[in-house]
């Protein structure tokens, strides 16, 4: 395993507004805006009283049909939501509860701590193809991301070989001795090429600001072969994590990116040549159960691949949705 430091362009300040991630307008593949709901209104297709385009596909209860429970779960809510909109949905889980009421643990007569979006057809992204997806979202103030395994489920990818998530998750101080209950950066997983935690997951910047509206972007180029997988990671249009091949490329809390070559081979992102990238979910499960009740908000989740019809592009020349 080998660390260098360098600087590409410009230091990234962390503060996540770099012009060039602007996108001249453009449709993506698919939108789910929670907007134009009214207040506690469904917000999956599990549950009575949904509307397509503004609900999940699937939720944690598997189709059990109620995913709000003893005041816990996903719903509308018209109280908040990002500014030009009149609704977002709002997620929220229990202290104790593992967010998954169908799973027969802690989160057993609590909602679900959210839900995913399926890909079908052609939507599906195959190998060679290439994949972005968006997220909009507030989590409110004091929110606590600790969990018992180093790092809270975030955004993860299922294929149709159902042998592992890719994960992007949010590392708390577990990982590293800070403080345990804050963000301390990001990981990158693969459950079909388990990873050692130096490998993974490190000290980056920027990081989550709790109480404000934040944009997450993803990106992946799946591959049987690691060595040609490429995953990235933006946040509030700066880049923040790659891993090309057995290569990660983070920017530190310093502000530089860093280069770590890792010592075990590259991820693998799909199972085998013939896999394909089917859905991806949005948390829907808590190591170890939420600290305290809390909650965060989903305003829109866009997913595209089609790279011709993107102009953004980040700090570095990486090609992303942006700002649109």
């Amino acid at each position: 395993m080998s660390f260098t430091v360098s600087m590409y362009g410009k230091k990234n300040t962390g503060n996540g507004k770099f012009s060039s991630a602007t996108q001249a307008a453009f449709t993506p593949l698919r939108t789910v805006d929670f907007n134009g709901l009214s207040n506690n209104q469904s917000v999956s297709v599990n549950t009575s009283g949904s509307v397509a385009g503004k609900r999940f596909d699937a939720d944690a209860t598997a189709g059990a049909g109620n995913t709000f429970l003893n005041g816990y779960g996903m719903r509308a809510d018209t109280s908040v939501y990002m500014p030009g909109k009149t609704s977002s949905a709002k997620l929220s889980i229990a202290a104790g509860s593992d967010g998954d009421p169908a799973g027969g643990g802690s989160g057993t007569g609590y909602g679900p701590f959210g839900g995913w979006i399926s890909f079908s057809g052609a939507d599906k992204v195959a190998q060679g193809e290439e994949c972005w997806v968006q997220i909009k979202f507030k989590y409110e103030t004091g929110f606590d991301p600790y969990t018992n395994s180093v790092a809270l489920k975030f955004v993860r990818f299922e294929t149709d070989a159902n042998q592992g998530r890719l994960e992007h998750h949010i590392t708390n101080g577990v990982a590293n001795g800070s403080p345990t209950h804050s963000q301390v950066g990001w990981a990158l997983a693969s459950e079909m090429a388990p990873k050692n935690q130096e490998n993974t997951m490190f000290a980056t910047q920027p990081k989550i600001t709790m109480g404000e509206w934040q944009t997450w972007e993803c990106y992946i180029k799946p591959h049987s072969d690691g060595a040609q997988s490429v995953r990235r990671i933006w946040l509030n249009g700066a880049f923040v994590y790659e891993r090309n091949g057995n290569v990660n490329k983070y920017i530190n809390t310093s502000g530089v990116l860093t280069t770590m070559t890792m010592s075990q081979a590259a991820d693998k992102t799909l199972w085998d040549a013939s896999d394909k990238l089917r859905s991806v979910f949005f948390h829907t499960y808590w190591n170890g159960g939420s600290p305290q009740n809390q909650a965060m908000w989903i305003q829109e989740i866009n997913i595209h691949k089609n790279p011709a019809t993107l102009t953004a592009t980040d700090a570095y020349g990486n090609l992303m949705m942006g700002a649109f």
